[in-house]
């Protein structure tokens, strides 16, 4: 596998800016709509994620012991979104496809066998990270039991989690929202953990953010939350 051609080969594709997420989902959606569901409705923060981490990944491949850890972090959290081992051959080949349209003549058959292998190398550290939990929830089902505002732009979410939930203080836990489903949002809990088991975020106001402004606008004590690993 020629590591330097699949770092070369993705800089020159990563050039062509947002019209490579594009041409990747709008494959990937043709060839297997099955998976449109997993994805959120509007699609413009997640668009261009999971193209610049696939092909980040893929193209240092040579150094995957490095970041071994956070690719097999990746395949349990994706758990969150209904992955499963099926799914990873059809981004697989959405992926190649996409390499293959913007590269043109320069996409040989060595190529697409390098970048072949490259991923599924990333796909099957990731599959067997996921594998290695399936005994543990996907996703932790919580109610809203407090919100305030605490200024303009500023303000706090309490949640309880229906079973007990492990985290540590400093990590980040993923939250999805009724308001806006499938669009997850990484969050800080304010404290350690809690004797009664309640979880409170600090939200921020973003400027356009879908989710921020339904977090701090529209959501409600007793609304349903999901909460990722």
């Amino acid at each position: 596998m020629d590591a330097e051609a699949l770092k070369r080969t993705w800089a020159q594709v990563a050039a062509h800016g947002d019209a490579v997420p594009g041409y990747f989902y709008a494959h990937l959606f043709l060839a297997h709509p099955e998976v449109r569901d997993h994805f959120p409705v509007a699609m413009a923060a997640q668009r261009d994620r999971l193209v610049k981490a696939l092909g980040h990944m893929v193209s240092n491949v040579d150094r995957v012991g490095d970041v071994v850890g956070y690719i097999e972090d990746l395949g349990r959290d994706h758990r969150k979104f209904g992955t499963i081992a099926d799914h990873y051959p059809a981004v697989g080949a959405s992926l190649l496809a996409t390499l293959k349209h913007f590269l043109g003549d320069a996409w040989t058959a060595e190529l697409a066998a390098d970048w072949a292998e490259a991923y599924g190398l990333i796909a099957t550290t990731m599959i067997t990270a996921a594998e290695s939990v399936e005994s543990e929830p996907a996703t932790w089902s919580a109610e809203v039991v407090a919100t305030e505002r605490r200024g303009m732009d500023v303000g706090t979410v309490t949640v309880r989690p229906d079973d007990r939930y492990r985290y540590q203080a400093g990590q980040s836990m993923a939250i999805e929202i009724p308001q806006r489903a499938r669009q997850w949002r990484y969050l800080s809990p304010t404290h350690a953990p809690r004797a009664d088991g309640t979880i409170t975020f600090h939200v921020q106001l973003v400027a356009g953010g879908q989710v921020s402004g339904a977090l701090l606008r529209d959501l409600a004590p007793g609304d349903r939350v999901r909460l990722g690993p």
